[in-house]
C-alpha cells in the first residue's frame, strides 16, 4: 500500500509531499490541496516502514517530503504553515502538471527517458492534455545508474521551472496541534535514519509553538502575525504532550518528560470529565458551549481523547504513576467492543490496547554511550517498548538507581523488574525479544 501511494499522483514525484486524497481508487489523480497534517502523520509512517523494511523508496519519501515542508512551508521562526490550496491562477492542478511540450521544452532530448519513466503521455494522461507525474503499474526497466542520474536531474529542471510559476495559495495559519505532530513526525523520521537534520527541525518547532503560541503551561490554538486570543482545544494540548515524550525519547533529556507531566496534570483539571474519566473538546476555563463535547472516534487524524489515553499510559511508565496508567487502561477497555467492532475508527485506540494486553518493556540506557546506543536501538521497529535513561544523573523513577556505575548500560525490564544490564543495543534487541 505505502509503495503504491508513493508511487501514485497523490504523491508529488518531482517536489515532495502527499496531496490530500485522490479522487479514483489507483491514487493517480489527486485533490491536489497538501494538508500539514497528513504529511506530518505520513513521515512518522514512512520512516516507520523503513524500520520494518529498508526500501530506499521509504526513505525518499521522506527526504523528499521535509524538503518540500522546509520549502514552501516553514515559517521565518521555525512553525509550519497550515496548508497549500489545490489550485492555481483558477486551475486545479495547474502548479503540478505538465504538457508533453513543457516536458520536451525543458528536457530535450532526456524527456522521452523521464517520460516513460513517469508515464506522461503526448496528449496527457490525465484531463485537458496535462500529465501527472506518476509510476502507477510503470513496467519493470533496467535502468543502469547513469539513466538514473539523468531522471533526477531531470526532476531537480523540472522543480526549478515549477518553482517561477504562480503558486498555489498558501494557508499561512500555524496551529499548534498540526504542529506538534510534525514534531513527532520529525522524531520518527530522526529515529529511523539518524540524520541531526530532523531533530533539529523537530526542535526549532517545538521552539516556534513554546515562544508564540503558549503561555506558561497554556496554549493557544494558532499563530497567524500574531498568537490567537482562542485558548488551544484538547487536541492541541494532547499531540504537544506526544511531541514532548517523543523528544524525550530521542535526547533523553528529562526536561521534556517534566513538561509533558506540567502539561498533562493541567489538561487532567480542565478538561477532564470526572465522571467516565475521557475528555472534553474545550477546557472548563474556556467560554462555555452550548453543549460540551468529546470526541472519540479516529480520523483523518486520530481522536485527541485516544492521544491522551496514549499519552498517560507512556507517562505512567516513565514516571511511576500507576494512576494515569490506569485511567489508560479503563478509557481502552471502556471501548473495547468498539474498538473489535469498528476498527477503521478506532485505530489509535486498538495501537493502546495492543500496547496494553501484549508484553511491553522499559528499556533504560545509562551511562557515557547512552544517546550513541538509544540511537542504534531507535534505528529498529520497537513499537511495544518505552525507553528511558539519562548521560548522567537522573530524577526519573526506573533511572535514577542505574547512573552512577560510569559505564554505559542498557536495562531490559517488564513492569519495572529488570534483567542483568547489557552494554550494546544489539544485546538489548536480542534480549528484547526473549525477555
Amino acid at each position: 500500500t505505502l509503495r503504491q501511494l508513493a508511487a501514485g499522483g497523490i504523491y508529488d514525484q518531482i517536489g515532495g509531499g502527499f496531496s490530500r486524497y485522490a479522487v479514483d481508487g489507483r491514487w493517480f489523480a489527486p485533490h491536489f490541496e497538501k494538508m500539514l497534517y497528513d504529511n506530518a502523520q505520513l513521515l512518522s509512517l514512512y520512516s516507520e516502514a523503513y524500520q520494518c523494511s529498508p526500501d530506499p523508496l521509504f526513505k525518499r519519501v521522506v527526504f523528499e517530503t521535509v524538503e518540500w515542508l522546509r520549502r514552501e512551508m516553514k515559517h521565518a521562526e521555525g512553525g509550519f504553515y497550515s496548508a497549500l490550496d489545490a489550485d492555481s491562477e483558477g486551475v486545479e492542478g495547474k502548479f503540478y502538471t505538465w504538457t508533453a511540450t513543457e516536458l520536451k521544452d525543458a528536457l530535450g532530448e532526456d524527456e522521452k527517458l523521464f517520460s516513460d519513466y513517469y508515464q506522461s503521455m503526448e496528449f496527457g494522461n490525465w484531463e485537458h492534455g496535462l500529465n501527472i507525474l506518476h509510476r502507477i503499474d510503470a513496467p519493470l526497466q533496467q535502468l543502469s545508474v547513469e539513466q538514473y542520474q539523468l531522471i533526477e536531474q531531470a526532476s531537480r529542471k523540472l522543480l526549478a521551472i515549477r518553482n517561477k510559476r504562480v503558486h498555489p495559495g498558501l494557508d499561512d495559519k500555524v496551529v499548534t496541534s498540526w504542529n506538534a505532530m510534525l514534531v513527532h513526525g520529525f522524531t520518527d523520521a530522526y529515529k529511523a535514519f539518524g540524520d541531526e537534520v530532523f531533530l533539529e527541525e523537530a526542535l526549532q518547532t517545538i521552539g516556534f509553538i513554546e515562544t508564540y503560541l503558549m503561555d506558561g503551561v497554556r496554549c493557544y490554538r494558532t499563530y497567524k502575525n500574531r498568537r490567537s486570543s482562542t485558548e488551544g482545544f484538547l487536541e492541541d494540548y494532547a499531540h504537544l504532550i506526544h511531541s514532548y515524550i517523543a523528544l524525550y525519547e530521542c535526547t533523553l533529556d528529562e526536561s521534556w518528560i517534566y513538561k509533558a507531566e506540567q502539561t498533562c496534570q493541567y489538561v487532567m483539571e480542565q478538561f477532564r470529565d470526572e465522571r467516565d474519566g475521557f475528555f472534553f473538546f474545550s477546557a472548563s476555563s474556556s467560554e462555555k458551549l452550548v453543549a460540551q463535547k468529546k470526541e472519540i472516534f479516529d480520523n483523518v487524524m486520530p481522536s485527541p481523547n485516544s492521544v491522551m489515553a496514549r499519552n498517560i499510559f507512556r507517562l505512567g511508565i516513565i514516571l511511576d504513576r500507576e494512576d494515569w496508567k490506569q485511567d489508560a487502561i479503563e478509557m481502552a477497555t471502556s471501548l473495547r467492543k468498539l474498538i473489535i467492532e469498528e476498527p477503521n475508527y478506532m485505530s489509535n485506540w486498538g495501537m493502546l490496547g495492543l500496547e496494553i494486553t501484549l508484553p511491553f518493556h522499559e528499556v533504560v540506557f545509562t551511562g557515557p554511550g547512552a544517546v550513541k546506543e538509544l540511537k542504534a536501538f531507535s534505528a529498529t521497529y520497537q513499537p511495544f517498548s518505552q525507553v528511558m535513561g539519562a548521560n548522567g544523573t537522573a530524577t526519573l523513577p526506573l533511572v535514577k538507581d542505574k547512573t552512577d556505575t560510569g559505564k554505559t548500560l542498557i536495562h531490559v525490564c517488564v513492569n519495572k523488574t529488570c534483567g542483568l544490564p547489557v552494554a550494546t543495543a544489539k544485546e538489548a534487541l536480542v534480549l528484547l525479544s526473549t525477555y
